[in-house]
């Protein structure tokens, strides 16, 4: 039997806020990457009036990395702006996003990827 482990607030909170950057990349690459992209957070300062996040974007190819980014960074920073109007709105609270995009071919069958997601226990 599989044991599940309880997540913490924070673990949660992370979790969500992984999954707005992806509904957010889902959303704008008009479903092009819908399964082929992980968004990973991992760095979380919170100061009294901001949080800064950063997180990498996981993808398996290097056309992939080209969509994300888009044409002069265009589609990255769209990417970035989007999710923090989404999060300011969820958390009242500025954030400020740092994002990079990493090309790991066969992500989805990384163990301890997935698991650092939170994608697994």
């Amino acid at each position: 039997p599989r044991t599940i482990k309880k997540l913490s607030s924070s673990d949660n909170r992370k979790i969500l806020m992984q999954e707005i950057i992806r509904g957010v990349i889902v959303e704008l690459t008009h479903n092009e990457l819908p399964y082929d992209s992980a968004v990973l957070v991992y760095k979380l300062e919170e100061k009294k009036s901001l949080i800064s996040l950063y997180a990498s974007i996981y993808v398996a190819k290097d056309n992939q990395k080209k969509i994300i980014i888009g044409k002069g960074g265009k589609m990255i920073k769209n990417i970035g702006s989007n999710s923090r109007i989404i999060l300011e709105k969820n958390y009242n609270k500025k954030f400020f996003i740092s994002l990079d995009v990493l090309v790991k071919e066969n992500w989805k069958n990384n163990y301890t990827l997935l698991k650092e997601i939170g994608y697994i226990d």
